[in-house]
């Protein structure tokens, strides 16, 4: 007979483990369509983009532009 604090550590392992029965299948999977993001930094070729799967109205984006510096830019 195991310790009951270890029998309970061994129970959630064992709930943790991948089950054979459950695998991820392949069209449950999806790619979000990106229309575009903001960019920061001012570099053309190296900078960090935050994408978005919709294009914000023209207020949000004069106003993150104004406020933080960022601009929008379409892909």
């Amino acid at each position: 007979m195991t310790d009951p604090k270890k029998q309970h550590w061994i129970d959630r392992w064992n709930r943790l483990k991948p089950s054979p029965k459950r695998k991820m299948k392949p069209e449950s999977l999806y790619v979000p369509h990106y229309v575009g993001g903001y960019r920061f930094g001012n570099q053309h070729i190296y900078h960090v983009q935050l994408n978005l799967t919709y294009k914000p109205n023209w207020f949000h984006r004069t106003m993150m532009r104004l406020c933080f510096g960022l601009y929008w830019h379409n892909l």
